[in-house]
């Protein structure tokens, strides 16, 4: 038997092979040495080396040699099962030789059937290709059949169409003349109507100028009329020019403004302070002339001028002077 276990591992063997229960064997081992010992560890490590085979060899050799009470040694049982074990794998050998052989013609077979396979569905394929094309080829002569019926039908519709359209036209253009011809027609009486209007225009214009230089004549008439009133009115109140310097109004031939004011303080009297008032007033209504460029309404200022002209002429006419100065002016623009 060759060697392929230690020395020790294989006088344990020798033991096993010649002990009827192995198991038992063993069991009464570790118990008699303690499971923890280190002499069951040892043996462990030997039961360890020995591979399952030697175990199943150990256990059908106690089975079956010394129940049958066969004088055989264990070398010459190894020998003889390692001679089994040579035959055993040369069996398997062989089987695996036919198993090879048959899985190499097996997949032959399915290479071919898989070729055929392919084989056949390449020829439906061209066999559906074909039969594709021909029903495509069919399809596009019906459909060039069909666009053929429809060009012939949309041909006659154009036809149809392009009649309408001349008879549309050749109505358009004689409603375009009647058009035309109406609107001939109102522009020659929109023309009549704007000779009549511009005549009539040019008549307004022409009375509207007449009116307006006789407006005019009237306004001149007026200013003159007022301008000669003016100088009326300073003439009746005994006034000469009247001049104006820096806002001081002077009386030619009398006395300034300041000069009244002097005269308000000597000869006033207790009319001193009413004096006073109107001719401040009567300043104001100077400066309203000259902002506003018209003559405002004062009944109240003129009452109270004349109700001291009986008793102060001088103050009357000098006042008075002032306001138709700037009334003058505003007549002369």
């Amino acid at each position: 038997m060759p060697k392929l276990i230690s020395e020790e591992a294989e006088q344990l063997l020798k033991v096993l092979m010649d002990t009827k229960d192995v198991k038992k064997y063993l069991d009464d081992k570790f118990i008699s040495y303690g499971y923890k010992s280190d002499e069951a560890q040892h043996l462990k490590t030997l039961i360890d080396e020995l591979s399952d085979n030697h175990l199943v060899m150990c256990v059908w050799y106690a089975e079956t040699i010394h129940e049958a009470k066969i004088p055989i040694s264990a070398e010459k049982y190894f020998e003889e099962k390692e001679k089994a074990l040579q035959e055993e794998a040369a069996r398997k050998k062989e089987e695996e030789q036919l198993q090879e052989e048959a899985r190499l013609i097996e997949e032959m077979r399915r290479e071919k059937a898989r070729q055929e396979e392919e084989r056949l569905k390449e020829e439906a394929r061209l066999i559906e290709e074909m039969r594709q094309e021909k029903t495509r080829q069919a399809e596009e002569e019906k459909q060039r059949e069909e666009s053929k019926k429809r060009e012939a039908t949309r041909q006659k519709e154009i036809e149809k169409l392009q009649e309408q359209v001349k008879k549309a036209d050749e109505a358009r253009q004689r409603e375009i003349i009647k058009l035309q011809e109406e609107a001939r027609l109102a522009d020659e009486a929109r023309q009549r109507e704007i000779n009549k209007l511009e005549e009539q225009i040019r008549i307004a214009e022409e009375e509207r100028r007449v009116e307006a230089e006789r407006l005019m004549a009237e306004a001149r008439q007026r200013e003159e009329t007022r301008i000669k009133e003016a100088k009326e009115l300073l003439k009746e109140a005994g006034i000469g020019e009247i001049q104006q310097n820096n806002n001081v109004y002077s009386i030619q031939g009398n006395m300034s403004v300041n000069d009244v004011k002097d005269q308000i303080a000597k000869s006033g009297g207790s009319e001193a302070q009413q004096l006073s008032s109107l001719l401040s007033e009567a300043i104001e209504i100077i400066e309203e002339i000259q902002q506003t460029r018209r003559i405002p309404k004062r009944s109240r200022f003129v009452n109270e001028l004349r109700s001291v002209s009986g008793k102060h002429m001088w103050f009357y006419q000098s006042v008075m002077a002032i306001i138709c100065k700037a009334s003058v002016d505003l007549l002369e623009g």
